[in-house]
């Protein structure tokens, strides 16, 4: 009888750290997209109203595409994965 609380006590602990460290990293996570927000506005200078492409790529541009290709591959494959559960909790009597 012990040992089960213990081990709903460790199970619990867990559950909470995971939670602190999922609430953390959000606002890690938000924090630095807020910097690069303001990085991006504050180097970003246009000689006029309307901006334009002149064919060279900056260092602001290249991070900027890579960001963008994180955020695409991360949200396929994450789509992938939701996708996937929510077809084995469908149709696998498994799980």
């Amino acid at each position: 009888m012990e040992a089960v609380s213990q081990h709903q006590a460790l199970k619990e602990k867990a559950k909470q750290d995971y939670q602190l460290y999922r609430s953390n990293f959000s606002l890690f996570w938000f924090l630095a997209n807020a910097v690069y927000y303001i990085f991006v506005l504050v180097m970003v200078e246009t000689p006029s109203s309307s901006a334009y492409y002149s064919g060279n790529l900056t260092y602001l541009d290249i991070f900027t595409m890579y960001l963008a290709i994180l955020v695409c591959f991360r949200s396929f494959f994450g789509l992938i994965y939701v996708l996937k559960w929510n077809y084995r909790y469908a149709f696998d009597k498994r799980f």
